[in-house]
């Protein structure tokens, strides 16, 4: 009888459970029922192992630096997430360009074959080329050098993936590798390749011509009259994802107008990459309708995102994820030990590390590159040892710089103290954060998603730029100047760089014209030019033999005249990436205004560029009848 009550209460309480249970649920709507799903990936550059095959030779190092990405676990990360996406119950693979690093028919066959293990598992999988995946030739890396491949051309591609996407397309375009498709779930693909493939320079050029764009408008018509919902997959975004300044750079489709043409026409979602940043952004009309343009980043960049779309009914939920280990059965059999102890012991860990520490590299390789330069000019080769020594040093010692006086030495917080400037307190999560630190915290989430840096933080990267300055000013600047030319004339660059910086955030120019204008070098470079400009050669001489011999001040009265009435008129029209120059130049000091340079343009570009704007970078929820983004309290 006890048994029979006991066997009663669990019944009742497991009922309780799942009454509960039910109730909860059903206060969220619609958050786990979806019909139909997908993932988006994008620039997987993928480097096969027949491409690396001596990851230690000297060519391949070289490579992996200039390219910055993570190329020797290129293969091994995408035949992971090939796996995950096996095991996951989404029904498509969208991949949005870039499937490879350079174009090798190797690296594309490899590709391939995972696309096909995720067929043969009942999956459906849709690609676009990028601007990686065409070339009249790539490289072998081998231990006694690189050994050109073979070419890989469109046509190529075309027959390569024909069983992900090509054989199942609607309609094709005849100038390019465009196509549509029906991916399932009412869902119809609008593929689309806007690259032009030089074959002789062995380059592409992003050209959106009227007559594609006149084939996707079409495309997108029939999709809906089809009673299908058609989604865009480029390798290029189509929406401006930062403003300011950062569009001016920017290499897209954005400055088109393809974006409001097919919101117009009723495309409501765009998957792009190419920037290997995670992004999403919106453009929408002033009847508040919106295309979403869902960039992903790179997968072989950290920290190495994809995306899932989950179909609702009405609505549509992105979500974001990760790939946060590999399997070691993927991994290059020439890996270096240690590299395949931080891959295997926490992968997420080595991406970060790995992605600055090849910033970093690649930065002092190009400063190493001076040192032949120096040579062929004449340098002694001991002097330009030296010359490139300093340069090296001073950076890294500008890396390793602590932003707060946690420690005996110097810091940017004890810099700033000499002149009466309080350092924001940053929260970081380093015990004694550096420049370095600060300049991760800047980049990672440009990577990640949902940037968040404060202005504090951009406070505090200003006094660290002007700190550089100080450092510079209290070196062996002028020991390592006066063995290259013993008519250097050393100044005080703390009395008249340093402190004027600090107190008014302009960088005087002066002090440095003057001290190399009187050395065998300037003098070599005058002579050339005055020798080159023809009749206006006595000009140059005339104002050289002028300035020479004037002491500091008179010398900045000098060039102040002489800018005023030769150059101002070219540098108030001189607007790169739409900067303004003029306005931060002080031209009556000939000083460049760096205070105000940070605080308004680094802002500005910070509020496009590293502070994130809605709709949240990671996870969205819209209502695909308003396009309202659906937001659950």
């Amino acid at each position: 009888m006890k048994q029979k009550r006991v066997a009663m209460l669990l019944i009742v309480a497991v009922v309780c459970i799942a009454v509960a249970i039910t109730l909860c649920a059903c206060a969220v709507p619609n958050t786990k029922d979806y019909n139909y799903s997908f993932s988006v990936v994008a620039d997987i550059h993928v480097m096969s192992e027949e491409e690396i095959v001596d990851r230690q030779s000297e060519d391949f190092i070289t490579y992996d630096l200039v390219n910055q990405k993570l190329l020797i676990v290129s293969e091994a990360l995408f035949c992971t997430f090939i796996d995950n996406f096996i095991s996951s119950d989404q029904n498509a693979l969208l991949i949005a360009g870039d499937l490879t690093e350079q174009g090798s028919y190797f690296a594309h066959q490899s590709v391939a074959r995972e696309l096909k293990r995720a067929e043969d598992s009942g999956k459906k999988v849709f690609v676009i080329n990028g601007n990686h995946d065409i070339t009249t030739k790539s490289y072998n890396f081998k231990s006694e050098g690189k050994e050109v491949s073979r070419a890989f051309s469109k046509d190529d591609f075309k027959s390569v993936y024909n069983d992900f996407g090509y054989s199942e397309a609607l309609a094709t375009d005849i100038d390019s590798l465009s196509y549509t498709a029906d991916i399932g779930g009412d869902y119809r693909l609008i593929a689309v390749d806007p690259i032009r493939f030089d074959d002789v320079t062995n380059s592409t050029d992003l050209v959106l011509t009227e007559r594609l764009k006149t084939w996707i408008i079409e495309q997108v018509e029939t999709s809906l009259s089809d009673k299908k919902e058609p989604i865009f997959l480029c390798h290029y975004p189509i929406v401006p994802h930062t403003g300011g300044v950062m569009d001016e750079l920017s290499n897209d489709l954005s400055k088109t107008t393809l974006a409001s043409e097919m919101r117009d026409k009723g495309l409501k979602f765009a998957f792009t990459g190419h920037v290997h940043s995670t992004d999403i952004a919106k453009l929408t009309d002033e009847d508040g309708k919106s295309i979403y343009d869902v960039e992903t980043g790179s997968l072989i960049s950290y920290p190495s995102p994809y995306r899932v779309v989950f179909n609702k009914g009405s609505e549509v939920e992105i979500k974001s994820g990760t790939i946060n280990q590999i399997k070691q059965e993927y991994l290059l059999s020439t890996l270096y030990p240690s590299e395949r102890t931080e891959i295997l012991t926490d992968y997420q860990a080595y991406a970060r590390k790995q992605s600055m520490q090849d910033l970093v590299d690649y930065i002092k390789q190009k400063i190493a590159k001076l040192k032949p330069v120096l040579i062929e000019n004449g340098i002694e080769e001991n002097l330009a040892n030296e010359a490139v020594d300093f340069i090296l040093e001073t950076f890294q010692s500008v890396l390793d710089l602590p932003l707060y006086d946690k420690a005996d030495g110097i810091s940017v917080e004890k810099i700033c103290e000499n002149y009466d400037i309080d350092l924001p307190e940053l929260d970081l999560t380093q015990e004694n954060p550096t420049v370095f630190n600060l300049i991760q915290k800047f980049l990672f989430p440009l990577f990640a998603g949902n940037e968040n840096v404060t202005e504090d933080e951009i406070t505090v990267l200003k006094y660290s730029v002007y700190s550089v300055f100080y450092i510079i000013a209290n070196s062996d600047l002028y020991d390592i100047l006066s063995a290259f030319d013993a008519k250097i004339r050393e100044v005080d660059l703390n009395t008249y760089m340093v402190d004027i910086l600090f107190e008014t955030g302009k960088l005087e120019v002066v002090p440095l014209v003057y001290s190399v204008l009187n050395t065998d070098i300037v003098k070599a470079l005058i002579d050339d030019l005055a020798e080159d400009a023809g009749s206006f050669g006595s000009v140059i001489t005339s104002f050289y033999n002028n300035a020479v011999s004037k002491n500091m001040e008179e010398l900045k009265t000098t060039l102040y005249e002489t800018i005023n009435t030769l150059a101002w008129g070219y540098i108030t029209n001189f607007r790169p990436f739409g900067i303004q120059v003029s306005s931060y130049i002080d031209v009556r000091n000939v000083s460049i205004d760096l205070g105000k340079l940070f605080d308004e343009k680094l802002s500005e570009i910070a509020g496009g560029f590293f502070m994130d704007k809605a709709p949240d970078d990671l996870h969205i929820i819209v209502n695909k009848e308003t396009t309202f983004l659906v937001v659950y309290e």
